[in-house]
């Protein structure tokens, strides 16, 4: 039992390992992926990321926020600070809160009050959007840095006429008679107010008030004028901006270390936070996320382009206003060059220049696309007549009979009309090596480097076809040393074409007449070769598949090859 309880503690000590090695962007991709799915709304308050309703709906913890529906209308809070949150502005990154008034109706002295810590959390009260007020007759009302009140900040000081205060006045200015102000020092973590009195003017045992507010909250106190000083304060709780940044110490990094560059080319924002087309922006307290330039949106979430030139067109001098992702073009419209500021029309002499060029290369593009058009013509119009021609020179025929099992034919090589007319320069007249009744016989030489002889046989009639397949068959299933050897044919031109071994030394009938003298043809070559034809016929007749009769020997079609034997 006691060996379980270990392996126990070890396994869930390796997972701890496993997790707390996970990487901040790893588990925020987690996050962003759940964040999809998560509650917008609250009470008519948007909540943006990285803000969320709910778990792993929020960048962290700081940013959860939590929707009491205890009252009529929903109210989100900040869990973190336990606040009512009002708005989020993830351009500006701040958000509104309600911040408490602070109140001392004592008789005298010194009495301290409830305090706001944001103490190790990404929040600190706004120093440039906020101000710090002070109510009341002979008040003294003190801000102090931290939560023992030790090291004063700031504070201000409000008297009365007469140690009267007035109740019946609006909210809508504040000056030293009644009330004061004051600006704060940022960042500011703590509110913390404590109040003194000045004793001075008779009455001391009215209500001091002290607050951090918005600073436009005064001004709007002007769409109410019928709520006095006093009721309004009595609200307890007055609008407050705070900023708010991604905080380095929860292991997100800043912009000089986890997070590279604007963007990795491809719209998004390398290893940090920061959605696609987005930055880093460092800040004292942390960093925020910012659009890139021309792009507008959720920069924690997705920026898009903004279109520079839909809201009014900020080109000058009268020109043309084109979108392009993160920015715009000015350019001037046709006729006109940009120049010294401003779109001026080109020269009557110029327009006509380039409008004959335009001209030119508009017909230029024409001629181009009906060249193109006629090679596609021609060339489909070639594919029909080689496939006709295939057809009718017994193409079909011949790959029936390769493909039989009862035909043990070898393979037979299909050469292309282009092949050919390729080794043999396009049967150039100095390549011919012999005429027949047949067909002209020409010397040729594949890409591969093999010598042929290209037979280009007389047009066929149809009863000729079934013969001719015949003819390739037979000379396909021939292996002796003394027939000539097929490597192929031809079939897909007009006239078809056989393609042989090319056998160098003439025919024997050139020998006979003396028209070759390179080698002796001595009385012993003459019965050699005798002997050789006499053999070859034998083995044609007797040896072969089926008995093939030659029915045309002469010293025409018997060729010798570089050893004087007989082909």
């Amino acid at each position: 039992m006691k060996n379980i309880n270990l392996t126990t503690q070890y396994i869930s000590f390796v997972l701890l390992l496993f997790i707390s090695n996970l990487s901040p962007k790893q588990a925020l991709v987690e996050k962003q992926k759940l964040a999809a799915d998560c509650p917008r709304e609250c009470g008519g308050v948007s909540i943006q990321y990285p803000f969320g309703i709910g778990s792993n709906c929020s960048l962290d913890d700081n940013f959860s926020v939590y929707c009491n529906t205890s009252f009529n209308l929903p109210k989100p809070f900040l869990e973190s600070i336990n606040l009512e949150l009002k708005n989020i502005s993830v351009l500006q990154s701040t958000v509104q809160v309600n911040s408490p008034v602070f109140s001392n109706c004592q008789d005298q002295g010194t009495t301290g009050s409830p305090l706001v810590d944001l103490s190790f959390t990404p929040y600190a009260f706004s120093g440039s959007d906020n101000v710090f007020t002070a109510v009341g007759c002979n008040n003294i009302a003190l801000l102090t840095k931290d939560v023992d009140e030790e090291e004063i900040v700031g504070g201000c000081m409000s008297y009365c006429h007469g140690g009267v205060l007035n109740t019946s006045r609006g909210l809508h200015s504040c000056f030293v008679v009644d009330c004061c102000q004051t600006t704060i020092p940022w960042p500011h973590k703590v509110l913390n107010v404590s109040f003194q009195s000045t004793e001075v003017g008779g009455q001391d045992n009215l209500c001091h008030y002290a607050l951090m507010v918005r600073k436009t909250w005064l001004a709007e106190s002007d769409l109410e004028p019928n709520i006095s000083l006093i009721d309004r304060l009595g609200l307890r709780y007055v609008p407050a901006v705070l900023d708010w940044a991604i905080n380095i110490d929860d292991d997100y990094g800043s912009c000089s270390g986890i997070y590279l560059g604007i963007n990795n080319g491809s719209g998004g924002s390398g290893d940090s936070i920061c959605g696609s087309q987005a930055h880093c922006s460092n800040r004292s307290e942390g960093y925020v996320c910012v659009c890139n330039h021309g792009y507008a949106g959720n920069p924690y979430d997705t920026c898009v382009d903004r279109d520079e030139c839909a809201n009014g067109n900020p080109c000058e001098g009268g020109m043309i206003c084109t979108n392009t992702p993160g920015g715009y073009n000015c350019s001037c419209r046709f006729g006109y060059t940009y120049d010294e500021g401003s779109c001026n029309p080109i020269p009557y002499e110029y327009i006509w220049i380039l409008a004959m060029i335009g001209q030119g290369g508009g017909l230029m593009i024409l001629l181009g696309c009906l060249w193109g058009l006629h090679r596609v013509y021609e060339t489909r119009k070639d594919k029909r007549l080689k496939k006709k021609y295939f057809r009718l020179n017994g193409g079909l025929l011949l790959q029936e009979r390769i493909s039989s099992s009862e035909d043990t034919v070898k393979k037979i090589e299909l050469f292309t009309s282009k092949e050919l007319e390729k080794a043999t320069d396009d049967y150039d007249r100095n390549r011919i090596v012999g005429r027949g009744g047949q067909g002209t016989v020409y010397k040729g030489m594949l890409t591969d480097g093999r010598v042929v002889a290209v037979k280009l046989s007389k047009p066929l009639e149809e009863n000729q076809v079934k013969n001719f397949i015949n003819v390739v068959i037979i000379l396909s299933k021939i292996n002796h040393r003394n027939v000539v050897k097929i490597s192929g044919c031809c079939l897909e031109s007009k006239l078809p074409m056989l393609v042989y071994e090319f056998i160098p030394n003439g025919t024997l009938f050139d020998y006979i007449q003396g028209k070759n003298e390179e080698i002796p043809f001595s009385w012993d070559v003459r019965f050699q070769i005798a002997i050789e034809i006499a053999v070859t016929l034998c083995y044609l007749y007797s040896h072969a598949e089926k008995p093939i009769f030659h029915r045309d020997i002469k010293s025409t079609n018997i060729l010798l090859d570089e050893r004087s034997e007989q082909k």
